[in-house]
């Protein structure tokens, strides 16, 4: 594992620290820690994601169940576990919706 990064004073624009900065590397990682940061402070430390069921008007015996933004939404068998630990499953979704109709 290896370490690029750059500080920059951004009053006086001066280098503060610099390691191997001028390396291309992967940024994934960081941006991933910036983008949930950004969202604690955006949204606040309670927040949930909303997984949305609609009913077929036209065949009640379907819903269509829309997981949006929840980057954790497993299409993973109830048996096996998806990468996030005990991520919800679309098919403990549809279960638990049909229960109600």
């Amino acid at each position: 594992m290896s370490l690029q990064a750059q500080v920059i004073d951004t009053e006086t624009e001066q280098v503060l620290f610099d390691r191997s900065s001028d390396i291309p590397a992967r940024a994934a990682s960081v941006m991933k820690l910036f983008t949930a940061a950004a969202a604690l402070e955006t949204l606040g430390p309670g927040y949930q994601v909303t997984t949305r069921v609609y009913q077929d008007a036209a065949d009640p015996s379907k819903i269509y169940l829309v997981g949006a933004g929840d980057v954790t939404l497993s299409r993973t068998a109830i048996n096996k576990e998806s990468v996030y630990k005990k991520a919800p499953k679309l098919a403990d979704l549809a279960k638990q919706a049909t229960a109600f109709l």
